[in-house]
């Protein structure tokens, strides 16, 4: 499976909320979820904070709140995520092939 989207983030991944200090507030049974299916992406929105994190097989993904013009790009062909603000800003940008290989050898 290639991509799991969720309203709801797996415990313990993209889950953070920046608001509380860094409290965790994913759902075990989705992260169960996560780990049985071990999509390539899993993404996620609940938590309304932009986040990129690597779980086991699987790139967890928080697409933000989106009301202030947050969005993210996944660019297969250039094997990256973006992470954008209001403004289109970038953010962040992860090169998926520095933990998981070359994306196309799959």
């Amino acid at each position: 499976m290639d991509f799991f989207l969720s309203h709801e983030a797996p415990l313990g991944f993209a889950d953070l909320d920046w608001r509380t200090g860094g409290e965790h507030y994913g759902i075990d049974v989705v992260r169960e979820l996560l780990d049985a299916l071990k999509p390539r992406f899993f993404l996620t929105g609940h938590i309304h904070s932009q986040q990129v994190e690597f779980c086991g097989e699987t790139w967890a993904i928080n697409v933000g709140y989106g009301v202030e013009g947050e969005f993210v790009i996944i660019d297969l062909d250039v094997e990256r995520i973006e992470l954008y603000e209001e403004g289109h800003r970038r953010l962040e940008t992860v090169d998926l092939s520095e933990l998981t290989g070359s994306l196309r050898s799959k």
